[in-house]
């Protein structure tokens, strides 16, 4: 698990979506092109509202990766559980 002390969100939305203009993944940093389907996720954490936009590739690994752990920092998801995650691998 990977949450150091902090609670997850208040309000949480997830959704993809095509992308419209070029985006970064906030995990790998890889670039979204227009044209590509994202994770884009909206939520309030301890009072303030943060957005993340998740490659479709980075977004399945953390889905995998929920099926074993309960929690995964935005933008931390290869600090909290290395590349186990990946399709195939779990």
């Amino acid at each position: 698990m990977c949450c150091y002390d902090s609670e997850g969100p208040t309000l949480l939305e997830e959704k993809y979506i095509t992308a419209r203009k070029l985006h970064t993944c906030c995990e790998c940093g890889s670039e979204i092109s227009p044209g590509e389907k994202y994770q884009r996720t909206k939520g309030l954490w301890g009072g303030s509202w943060d957005t993340f936009k998740t490659c479709e590739t980075c977004a399945r690994i953390r889905d995998n990766a929920f099926t074993v752990v309960d929690c995964i920092v935005y933008g931390q998801l290869y600090e909290c559980v290395g590349y186990d995650f990946e399709e195939g691998k779990a």
